[in-house]
């Protein structure tokens, strides 16, 4: 395009199978745990990994970008996504849902928002050599302070703005609730102190039967019908900006001062729920984590 401009639009998509993912060893088959117990009766149950997870991801992907002229670059992306998967990461795992009966353990996987799902994420990136000094469009007849001063400086920034990831809520048992409604408060009550609206998510009441088997009562159906990574959690925004300006000394040595204010605004970005989960309770459903408020740094760097 004119002016130095590249736009790019495009569908990217991408389909993972036969992923890796962690189960405990009676999950995966209870007949190998007491397989394994009858030769080492002290061995409790054990974690393992195994393959035949799966992952799904679908994205709207835009691109703008200015090559470098007249001192300007700038790079500006957008991505609308959704990735969904039975397995997020290789550490836990949400979405393999383990449920009781009379007929023993019920392991069922289920597909559900990945733990990494944010739906819009902008990014820009730019540099900007301000048009001020010596040989530039304004200032030329400065006299040396001056153009010392004021002329030759650059200015740059990198911004991100995501909406939030999504989170599993669990009851205190860390068992799924039922989940009646949608959770989602109106963004005039969303706050750290009570992010959602955890009276959508009463624990669920397991039936208990008697086991025919052993005559002894017991509890089924333990699991409630609230899916994982059912709530979204903050979203971020993240302005750093940066001057710099170099003044050459003499010969091949030049002084560059630069000065860098990272989270510039101060804007607070609330993070995950401690524990990477929400509980169904007031106090579960608060917030209690902030990322790095603003930070500013000066430096001074001599090249030679």
């Amino acid at each position: 395009m004119p002016g130095r401009m590249v736009f790019e639009l495009g569908y990217v998509g991408s389909h993972g199978v036969n992923l890796n993912g962690p189960v405990s060893v009676i999950n995966y088959s209870p007949e190998l745990l007491t397989k394994i117990q009858t030769a080492n009766p002290q061995l409790a149950n054990f974690g393992l990994r195994m393959k035949g997870f799966r992952s799904f991801y679908n994205s709207l992907q835009a691109s703008a970008r200015k090559e470098m002229s007249h001192g300007l670059y700038f790079l500006a992306t957008y991505t609308w996504s959704h990735a969904l998967t039975d397995m997020s990461n290789d550490d836990t795992n949400e979405t393999l849902l383990t449920d009781s009966s009379v007929a023993g353990q019920i392991i069922t996987k289920r597909i559900a928002n990945a733990d990494f799902d944010y739906r819009n994420r902008f990014s820009f990136s730019g540099i900007w050599a301000l048009p001020f000094g010596h040989g530039q469009q304004f200032g030329g007849n400065w006299n040396p302070v001056t153009n010392v001063l004021l002329g030759g400086w650059q200015a740059n920034s990198i911004v991100i703005v995501q909406g939030g990831f999504p989170f599993t809520v669990y009851d205190t048992a860390l068992h799924f609730p039922d989940k009646t409604c949608s959770g989602n408060l109106p963004r005039s009550r969303r706050s750290a102190k009570q992010w959602f609206d955890y009276s959508c998510f009463p624990t669920h009441i397991p039936e208990t039967v008697t086991n025919p088997k052993t005559g002894l009562p017991e509890q089924v159906g333990v699991q409630g019908n609230s899916p994982p990574n059912t709530m979204r959690g903050p979203g971020s925004q993240n302005w750093d900006l940066g001057a710099e300006k170099n003044f050459k000394l003499w010969e091949g040595t030049n002084l560059q001062f630069r000065g860098e204010f990272f989270n510039a605004f101060n804007h607070i970005n609330l993070q995950a729920p401690s524990g990477n989960y929400f509980f169904n309770t007031a106090s579960g459903a608060q917030i209690t984590r902030a990322a790095s408020r603003r930070d500013i740094q000066l430096a001074l760097r001599l090249t030679f």
